[in-house]
């Protein structure tokens, strides 16, 4: 594997960016350098953990719930309740379909109906990464092949 990028920020914070294939960059900051080798081994070693008890005919509200669960430990409380609001609120339209037959073209659609219906960029764009994080998880997982929305940009 390739060494990850090392940077110090202005603010003296180090910035580790590495690329996974499939996942694409993932970024782990700490005030050292030995901080962000520890997150990102954390990390790793969540993200590539077997998945041997997740059926792949899961759906996209069950893999939410396994995935959110995971996260929970490594976000803050407030963001793990962002992200339950928009699976609540954004993303129910998904809850149902198996996550292995859910289409780019089909997750763009919902958000473009999102936008016509009054709400903001943002808010659309927010649930857009939110979904791409969750199939991430899921090509991770080994339930997908690729993640639908890979090199997909925000709406």
């Amino acid at each position: 594997m390739p060494r990850p990028k090392k940077k110090v920020r202005a603010d003296g914070r180090v910035v580790i960016q590495k690329t996974y294939p499939g996942i694409g960059n993932k970024w782990f900051y700490g005030k050292t350098l030995s901080e962000c080798t520890r997150k990102q081994k954390a990390w790793e070693k969540l993200a590539f953990s077997p998945a041997n008890s997740i059926s792949p005919a899961v759906t996209f509200g069950e893999y939410a719930k396994i995935w959110s669960a995971a996260k929970k430990s490594t976000v803050a409380e407030d963001t793990y309740e962002t992200y339950q609001s928009y699976l609540r609120n954004h993303l129910k339209a998904f809850s149902d379909i198996p996550i292995s037959t859910i289409a780019g073209t089909e997750i763009m659609a919902h958000m473009q109906k999102e936008l016509d219906s009054g709400l903001s960029t943002r808010t659309v764009e927010h649930a857009f990464v939110l979904v791409k994080a969750i199939l991430n998880g899921a090509v991770i997982d080994g339930l997908l092949q690729r993640n639908p929305l890979f090199g997909v940009k925000k709406p």
